[in-house]
């Protein structure tokens, strides 16, 4: 027969031994078990297991109970934390088991390292992409958080670009979830190129928002600009080029009556600050050198550090204009798509509640960004 180790039992916390014993003691003196029940809170057989458990041992305390020794203890619990902290993105439990067992020789099954690394507060779950920081960034961040901390930010309107796809590809598939039945996982048509796909610029207040402005990258959209030089000189651009986005700004681009900033600056009319608001926007190539078209008619442009889509609030919004996007619309062509679109942004950015609560955030994440030295937020 083989040899069975008991198993410690656990410590009872003083409260929960002190019940125990009142039950116990009720049974002893007379007491019927739904009395002591209800003096206990224990049901009444367990009130008659404690009252036999004090008169078989003593106490109250929980017996040994057969099974073999716990192999996770407590150093090795603490090195497969750290193994399975320090292992890159992409490494599961039975890779983590393997690098366990050649470290100390403890051999674990996978299912044995979830359970232990879930009970050490660790879950294996996606990863979280962020922009990639080199430390003259960082510290460009940090300056820029330091001369900016009082800005008053429900004076900004943000603003930005986004493309919407209008079905499944490879890439939104891998980390999409749904319920299924065990065995049969739902299957879903992905293109390997969105069929339709819509490129917008958007602007948001503490106020209200601006309308969407389609700009080229849209599904049937060429631009009206072409190269001036180069090998594709006479050629539509492929993207959006600096003079379709100063258009953007002014007259509002494809089928507009009316520019961003025209729009951004009829929202601060409304609050009676047509005088005093900051327009943002980030920095790429086609951004530079168009503060001549903004200051025309916002008083003031705001700086920007690069590599930087944590600061930015219209980050968040989009995120959330997606969700609403493919959680509440349907569509099949391109018209419905636009009509989608449109109207899980207005959803998103016509609640005053969630717009009041991004801008709040805007002090937290400059204070953070001090405090980490430039660092992600």
């Amino acid at each position: 027969m083989a040899h069975i180790t008991p198993r410690t039992p656990k410590c009872l916390g003083m409260a929960t031994c002190a019940r125990r014993f009142h039950a116990a003691h009720l049974i002893a003196d007379g007491h019927s078990p739904t009395e002591a029940s209800k003096m206990t809170g224990f049901k009444a057989s367990e009130c008659l297991k404690w009252a036999k458990r004090m008169e078989q041992t003593g106490g109250v305390d929980d017996l040994p109970r057969a099974g073999r020794p716990p192999k996770v203890t407590g150093p090795v619990s603490k090195t497969l934390k750290r193994l399975a902290l320090e292992c890159k993105p992409g490494v599961g439990s039975k890779d983590v088991a393997a690098k366990l067992r050649e470290k100390t020789g403890v051999a674990l099954s996978a299912r044995c390292v979830r359970r232990s690394l879930g009970a050490q507060g660790l879950k294996f779950s996606r990863v979280k992409a962020e922009p990639r920081l080199t430390p003259p960034m960082k510290a460009k961040r940090a300056t820029w958080a330091e001369r900016n901390r009082d800005i008053p930010w429900e004076k900004v309107v943000f603003t930005d670009s986004k493309y919407f796809y209008g079905s499944y590809t490879p890439d939104k598939v891998k980390n999409l979830k749904a319920w299924s039945k065990e065995g049969a996982p739902r299957r879903v048509p992905v293109d390997k190129h969105a069929n339709l796909k819509c490129h917008v610029y958007g602007g948001i207040t503490i106020h209200g928002a601006t309308e969407l402005h389609y700009a080229t990258g849209t599904t049937g959209y060429k631009s009206n600009f072409v190269y001036a030089t180069g090998k594709a000189k006479g050629t539509p651009h492929r993207g959006v080029c600096k003079r379709e986005y100063k258009e953007i700004l002014e007259s509002g681009g494809y089928g507009a009556e009316v520019g961003l900033l025209e729009e951004a600056r009829a929202l601060f009319m409304v609050a009676e600050e047509e005088d005093d608001w900051f327009f943002q926007q980030d920095q790429p190539k086609i951004h530079v050198g168009c503060e001549d078209v903004i200051l025309r008619s916002a008083p003031n442009c705001l700086e920007w550090p690069g590599n930087s889509p944590d600061l930015s609030i219209i980050e968040n919004v989009w995120a959330e204009v997606e969700r609403i996007l493919w959680k509440k619309f349907t569509w099949h062509n391109l018209a419905e798509f636009k009509g989608a679109l449109n109207s899980a942004w207005r959803e998103v950015t016509e609640n005053a509640a969630y717009r009041a609560r991004l801008f709040a955030s805007m002090p937290k994440r400059l204070e953070k960004v001090i405090a980490g030295r430039g660092d992600v937020v």
